[in-house]
């Protein structure tokens, strides 16, 4: 199957070699730049998740003393 595609005498069109490759290796091409993807959101996830957990911590130790002094 590689061969079909890559060896232009065995049939393979007149065509760069990266379109060939491309063609033979779609699938784990396609895997690849997923699992790239999932790792950049995931690595953005965890700060924004700090963040929000920090705020929210701080949110509750400035906001609920106030509130304890309102008669």
């Amino acid at each position: 199957m590689l061969l079909k595609h890559l060896d232009p005498f065995s049939g393979a069109k007149k065509r760069h070699i990266f379109f060939g490759l491309m063609r033979v290796f779609r699938r784990e091409y396609t895997i690849l730049a997923v699992m790239i993807v999932i790792q950049v959101v995931s690595s953005f996830a965890s700060p924004v998740g700090i963040l929000r957990l920090l705020k929210s911590t701080l949110r509750s130790i400035i906001i609920l003393p106030r509130l304890t002094e309102l008669p």
